[in-house]
């Protein structure tokens, strides 16, 4: 009599919530819906904003130095510099070159430059969706933070503007806390580098990437900061007084109600364009010395705090919360905030919620909300300078003492994915 076969059992059905998604069919899927939304969004807008190579050449229209580079007229670049680095430059000029090409108008060229800017936001939204495939509902959460960081308020008002290049950098600093925290120093350098080369103000993001990382710190800082002076130094070296000339806006004196110095400053003598209301700055500071002031005082505080940690080894920094807390105060803290400026806050406050606290964004949809009615011309047209600045302080102060407590109190640190291996050979699928 033979021996009777062990009995097989079949492995008990996951329930549909939590069985796994295919990663490069993910992947694939929502990468091309992530470029099919940023397409739309970018042919939204019916003009090109400050964007126009007809305008003349300002802090921030970088139109004229990109049709330049895109036809490799490398003195006539430096002469029609914009105030920004040449990271957005460089991923424009090819779509500006391709729209010539095809004897397309001004507004194609900037809608495809602005496609192109998108790009990294697409990726970064891609890869959330990707890391998240454990089950739907992580799905539908990574697929809900991807949505506010490609259709958010700010997004949305930075590529109707004229400055997609917004949306560039704050990707680009996201992704370079994310390659940070995954101990990838060389894509963290070239990534914070980028990010720096695009708009001076990813220089916040610096700190957060020194915690982020577990060794080398030094090393990769010193090599960001040598790509981002690359980028942002070779133009002004190459023409000092276009330089100069583009730095323009930036020696004014004015804040507005919808930052922290207007409380604080006395009232501008007569207007400023259409702004009755605009105050003087305190001390005599012009807009760009209260922006370095500004970074200055976010780099030290910073520092200050996670030395202060190291030594007490009593508080981990989170370095995704962190980012979007040196954000929100860089918003505020502008003298004259736009609401596309947010945009820096959102990409990495929507990233944390997802990537680190794995977790629906909703903080994330509660800033959409509040950027959305704060900077509507009429949802508070009535109450004056006075109450629109008390509520955007009174916004960004609660949103603030939430995010530093999140950033410098429990650790949240980026969740591994859901299959629990290293992430290189999560990505590793999808080749």
């Amino acid at each position: 009599m033979s021996p009777t076969a062990p009995r097989s059992h079949p492995r008990p059905a996951r329930p549909a919530a939590e069985r796994p998604v295919r990663p490069a069919l993910t992947a694939v899927v929502f990468a091309a819906a992530a470029t099919a939304l940023a397409s739309v969004l970018a042919a939204l807008p019916v003009s090109t904003g400050d964007y126009s190579v007809f305008a003349p050449v300002g802090v921030d229209n970088a139109a004229p130095a990109v049709a330049d580079l895109a036809h490799f007229r490398l003195a006539a670049l430096a002469a029609h510099q914009p105030l920004m680095g040449l990271t957005s430059l460089l991923v424009r000029a090819p779509a500006q070159a391709l729209a010539d090409g095809l004897g397309a108008g001004s507004l194609t060229a900037y809608r495809l430059g602005a496609i192109a800017c998108l790009i990294p936001a697409c990726l970064l939204a891609s890869w959330l969706v990707v890391r998240s495939r454990a089950g739907t509902r992580r799905l539908v959460g990574a697929g809900a933070a991807a949505i506010v960081i490609l259709a958010g308020p700010a997004t949305r008002d930075a590529l109707a503007v004229g400055h997609p290049e917004e949306v560039l950098a704050a990707a680009l600093a996201t992704a370079a806390v994310l390659a940070a925290a995954q101990s990838r120093h060389t894509p963290a350098a070239i990534l914070l580098g980028a990010a720096i080369g695009t708009k001076q103000w990813a220089l916040v993001a610096a700190p957060c990437v020194y915690v982020a990382l577990g060794d080398r710190r030094v090393s990769t800082i010193v090599k960001a900061g040598a790509v981002g002076i690359v980028l942002t130094a070779a133009l002004p070296l190459a023409d000092l007084t276009a330089f100069h000339a583009a730095s323009g806006v930036g020696g004014t004196h004015y804040t507005d109600a919808f930052s922290a110095w207007w409380p604080i400053s006395p009232r501008y003598p007569g207007t400023v364009g259409s702004r009755s209301e605009a105050h003087q700055l305190v001390f005599g500071l012009t807009r760009s010395a209260a922006g370095a002031l500004f970074i200055v005082l976010v780099a030290a505080v910073a520092a200050c705090r996670v030395r202060l940690a190291g030594a007490m080894r009593a508080v981990r920094v989170d370095p995704l919360a962190l980012l979007a807390l040196a954000a929100l105060v860089r918003c505020v803290g502008d003298p004259a905030a736009l609401k596309y400026y947010f945009v820096a806050l959102t990409i990495p406050l929507a990233t944390w919620e997802s990537a680190a606290l794995d977790r629906l964004p909703i903080v994330s949809a509660l800033n959409w909300i509040s950027i959305a009615l704060l900077f509507s011309p009429s949802v508070f047209a009535g109450l004056g300078p006075g109450a629109d600045n008390a509520l955007v302080l009174g916004w960004a102060a609660a949103l603030g003492v939430y995010l530093f407590k999140r950033a410098l109190g429990a650790p949240h640190p980026v969740a591994p994915s859901p299959d629990r291996r290293p992430l290189r050979a999560v990505v590793s699928d999808l080749s």
